[in-house]
Parts: structure tokens; sequence; C-alpha cells
């Protein structure tokens, strides 16, 4: 697993797919909630907003093994800052230009809109949205800004500390971050709690431990380990996984992203089981390679949406606020929509979304990903 962990796992592509549309489904939900079947329904999407802890887990694991495998390249950081900045830069910046520049020359936009646009494009939003400073177009972009900073000072940090060195980090701040969390509610708000990186950071603590204990080669050998035994105690991990996700929203009253109970425990009990799936993914990855086996359509389509994810977040709530809202007030005649309408829309609407980024990912954002063969670390040796 050691060797398999350095290479591209398609697993967590599809583990991506799964994370932005989970993503899609919170934010294109036009449910009117009026008891039953539509409150079910609208509790159902809304659960959606894990997908963002699932990114974090996952960012945190593949930037944390991106720095260990580099980590004595002569030109780290070189390489790493210009790679991330290739990946992430262009689309986000055309994005905002086109909403601050453009958008207001074709369509109304919300009073206000542009006003506080300078914590967009700084990457610090996520601390200004908590007090009415965000900008209503791009709701979503905080946890962008959470994943800037984290690449700005993480490097800093893993540079120079073994594999051990940064589980035992990740280990202080998944004790310590809980902590914070109910000190900024308390202090400020729910919406500081979610948003501000120092409040989030366990996430993404979870994902460097478990991409720091897979490069271990002791720790590594014991993991493998433990992962067959379970698999052969359980039988069907992901099933066992589900069971537990389904254990923490009941303890949570459904995991609501702003309740005392989620923020206090309900997110860190996420990431934990976000990299018990990674876990669960890599590993079974690993043995269909060496049984050569392949993998099946379902995971496949995943694969294919997880490679367009980065984009398709980018654009989901800008299409959402100024063309799908639109057009399902037309549509129920500016009743509440009917819960086929919602159906038909939320589908129709990742559709749309999964299409834009096809297009922007071959126009716009593959020339410069060509550049990042310019910018190649060195892996440091096992």
């Amino acid at each position: 697993m050691l060797a398999a962990v350095r290479r591209h796992m398609p697993p967590l592509d599809a583990l991506r797919g799964v994370a932005v549309l989970l993503v899609l489904a919170h934010n294109f939900n036009v449910v009117d909630a009026q008891g039953g079947l539509s409150s079910a329904m609208e509790a159902a999407m809304n659960i959606g907003w894990v997908g963002v802890q699932l990114f974090f887990v996952l960012s945190g694991f593949l930037i944390t093994g991106i720095l260990l495998d580099t980590a004595r390249a002569k030109n780290y950081y070189q390489a790493f800052f210009a790679r991330r900045t290739l990946r992430i830069f262009p689309l986000y910046y055309v994005v905002l230009a086109l909403g601050f520049f453009v958008l207001p020359l074709v369509t109304a936009v919300p009073p206000g809109h542009g006003t506080h646009q300078g914590w967009l494009w700084t990457y610090l939003t996520n601390w200004a949205e908590p007090f009415g400073r965000g900008e209503p177009a791009f709701p979503h972009f905080w946890s962008l800004a959470v994943e800037e900073q984290f690449y700005l000072i993480w490097p800093v940090i893993v540079h120079r500390m073994s594999a051990r060195g940064v589980t035992r980090l990740g280990g202080v701040l998944l004790l310590l971050v809980p902590i914070v969390r109910v000190l900024c509610r308390s202090h400020w708000n729910a919406e500081a709690a979610y948003t501000f990186t120092i409040c989030r950071v366990d996430a993404l603590a979870v994902g460097a431990m478990l991409a720091a204990v897979l490069r271990d080669p002791h720790w590594s050998a014991a993991f493998e380990r433990s992962i067959d035994r379970l698999v052969t105690l359980v039988r069907w991990p992901r099933i066992a996984l589900l069971a537990a996700f389904a254990g923490l929203f009941v303890v949570t009253h459904g995991l609501p992203r702003a309740s005392a109970a989620t923020q206090s425990f309900g997110y860190s009990g996420l990431a934990l089981l976000c990299a018990a799936w990674i876990a669960v993914e890599v590993h079974a990855w690993v043995k269909r390679c060496q049984a050569g086996t392949g993998g099946n359509p379902v995971a496949a389509a995943l694969r294919s949406v997880g490679k367009y994810s980065y984009a398709m977040y980018v654009f989901h709530a800008p299409l959402h606020l100024f063309v799908g809202v639109r057009v399902v007030a037309r549509l129920s005649h500016g009743a509440a929509p009917s819960i086929p309408l919602a159906l038909a829309y939320a589908v129709a609407a990742t559709a749309a979304t999964y299409v834009l980024a096809v297009i922007s990912f071959r126009i716009l954002e593959q020339p410069f990903l060509r550049l990042k063969d310019r910018f190649v670390a060195a892996r440091s040796s096992p």
C-alpha cells in the first residue's frame, strides 16, 4: 500500500464526485417543506452539506501526501505553489471577473452586489461572511478560502516534519479544534464556527493523518493488516460506515450544520467517518489492482463527475441563483414548487452544471493544467 498511495488513485476521484453531488443536492434544494414527504425530501437534500466535509478530508489527505512525497525536493515550494496556482486561480478569478464586471451588464443582480467583493479576491471571505460581509452571488466560496489558507500554511509546517510528526500534530488538532469551535460559536455565532478556518481544520488534519500513516513503512503495514481484519470481520465495511453515519445523524438530531451538537462533536465525527471511507476505498482499490479486476459503471460515472468537481462547485451557486431560481418560479407560476418539479430541477441543474464544467475544463482549465508539467518536484526516497 505504501507504493500504491504515491500513484493516482481513481477511487478518490469517485469520492470527489460523491462530495460535489451532495453539495449540489443541498444547494439545488427548492422544496417548500409543508410536512410529510416534502419535509422528508428537504431534510434528505439539506444533509448534502456534509459533502464539504468530505472535500476537506480528501484535500488534507491528497495535499499532505504530495508534501510528504516531495519534502526533499529542492523545488519543494516552487513546485507546490506553482501547480496549485495553475489548478485553482484561472477558473476562480475568471468567474469573479465575470460575476462582478460582466454579469451586472446582462441581468439584474441583488442590491449591493459587489460591495464586499474584496474578501473574495483575497480568499478571506470565510472570515467576513459570518458578519454580513459576504457576496450573495458566491455564498459557497468560503470553503475555497479555507482550502487556500490551508495551502499557504500547511506546506511550511509539513516541510521539515516526518510522517509520524504530521500524525501527532493532526491528533492534537483533532482534539483542540472542537473546543475552538465551541468558543467561536459562543463568542460570535454559529456561522463563524462553520466558516472560520480554525474551526474546520480538524477535517483537513484527519485527512493529513491518514496520508501520513500510509507513508510510514511500519504504520502502513500495520494499517493494511488492520483493514484486512476489519473487512474480514465486517464483510461489508461500506454498510458499517453508513450505519455509523446514521448513528451520528440520530445523536445530533439530523446533523443540522449549525446546531450545537453538530458543531461541537459532529464535524469531527464526520471527518473521522470520511477518513475511514477513504481508507476503505483505497484498500479495496489496492486489492482490485492485485487481483486484476476492474471497477463498475457507477464508479466510472462518479469518477467522471469527480474529474470536473472543482468547476462544478464553482459554477453551481451562481447558476442556481441567477438562472435556476427564476426558471423554477416561472414553471411553478409563483407558487411553492411541487415535489416532482423540485426533483426534476435538481437533476436538470446538476446536469447543466456538469456540462458547463466540462466546457470550462476543456477551454479554460486544461491549457493551464498542461503547464503543470514544467513544475514537477522530485519525489523523496521512501
